[in-house]
């Protein structure tokens, strides 16, 4: 329990509250403090949802976050820093002060400072691996196929990372393979915490689904050298299958440009750009795939899962915590398309095998979901060991 009894919480998070993904997950947290008798004030640019409780809501933005949320990704990610800039400049300002204050990567480091002479308990949450991880991954990808426009962290994005990591006391991540990447940076293992996304998919497949016609391979997600969806297009063509189809749905990123005009896409490939709802989408595949290079966590493995649709991740996926490799899906290395076309191969072979593995990651993500902890429960056992 915070210091002196008090349960209370400013909750800073640098985007719109309460709309997909990361956002979704943040909003599903501060509901469940709310429920759990927590209480304080929440600062978010803009709010996709209200905060249902007796919170003290204050928009970071008010009356021009939209037009601050259209501004372009300027090269080298200036558009992004700009708005992790202006939004923690006036969380810091606005904040009141409480026993804990929970912020964001990026988005944090004056209101780090203020809440540090509140006397508050300091914790950033970040979605992804630790910000040098990230640039010695993808920027080894980025010069090896053709994109050197600009670096995945800047040194001034990555000094702020590194700056709010060491400011905190403790840093919550999303996944197994997030924690390893910030103890492989040299953080004690004491101040890096597992805490997966609440995702809120209900199991959405009946026991009676059948195997799709034709067979489907589906990605949801930015079509981006991030993602791994190169070596999933060499994977297809190492494959070809006489009678599947490669569905990749989202938009294309800049990075993966140059491969495409040197690839042209098969006609077994379908890129339909983003999709507002990919309901129909995840009840017609076969197979998901997600073979990302990096990636914190990846909620649409989750959501996959509560199709009944078996999964084929990367080892780098955070969601892979999910998974049980060879029951309710297949974990591959990254970089290799041959593996990848294996295991699309071995569960594109067996429809009916694939619609059991299926349902058991259905199963096992419900169980999972009921056992994990709780951020109040999290909070609690931060504080108690302070």
């Amino acid at each position: 329990m915070a210091a002196g009894g008090e349960r209370t919480l400013t909750y800073s998070f640098l985007s719109k509250l309460g709309g997909k993904s990361m956002s979704a997950a943040a909003h599903v947290d501060v509901s469940t403090l709310i429920r759990d008798g927590w209480r304080g004030e929440v600062l978010a640019p803009s709010f996709a949802r209200p905060v249902q409780g007796a919170w003290r809501q204050r928009s970071t933005m008010p009356g021009f976050a939209p037009i601050v949320y259209r501004m372009p990704n300027f090269k080298q990610d200036w558009g992004g820093f700009v708005r992790d800039t202006l939004h923690d400049a006036l969380a810091a300002r606005l904040m009141t002060g409480s026993a804990v204050f929970h912020g964001w990567a990026r988005g944090s480091s004056r209101s780090l400072e203020r809440a540090r002479a509140f006397g508050a308990f300091c914790i950033i949450e970040i979605a992804t691996s630790h910000a040098a991880e990230q640039n010695a991954l993808l920027n080894r990808e980025r010069r090896e196929f053709g994109y050197t426009e600009r670096p995945e962290h800047h040194p001034w994005s990555l000094k702020r990372h590194e700056a709010e990591y060491a400011a905190a006391d403790a840093v919550l991540v999303w996944s197994t393979a997030a924690r390893d990447s910030f103890l492989a940076r040299g953080m004690a293992a004491g101040k890096v915490f597992l805490h997966p996304p609440r995702y809120s998919f209900r199991a959405r497949a009946s026991s009676e689904r059948a195997p799709a016609s034709p067979l489907r391979v589906l990605f949801v997600g930015q079509v981006c050298l991030r993602k791994g969806v190169h070596y999933l297009l060499q994977a297809w063509e190492l494959l070809r299958h006489p009678s599947a189809e490669l569905w990749l749905c989202g938009d294309v990123g800049a990075d993966i440009q140059p491969y495409l005009r040197s690839h042209p896409l098969p006609g077994s490939v379908k890129l339909t750009g983003f999709v507002q709802d990919p309901s129909p989408l995840f009840e017609a595949a076969t197979v998901f795939v997600l073979p990302s290079i990096e990636d914190g966590f990846g909620l649409v493995v989750a959501e996959a899962m509560s199709y009944g649709v078996p999964v084929v991740v990367s080892e780098n996926v955070g969601a892979r915590d999910l998974v049980r490799d060879g029951e309710s899906g297949v974990v591959v290395p990254i970089r290799n398309a041959a593996a990848l076309a294996q295991a699309l191969e071995r569960l594109l072979s067996a429809p009916d095998a694939a619609l059991g593995m299926g349902a058991r990651g259905r199963d096992l993500l419900a169980e999972r979901a009921a056992r994990s902890p709780s951020i109040a429960g999290i909070y609690d056992k931060l504080l108690h060991q302070r």
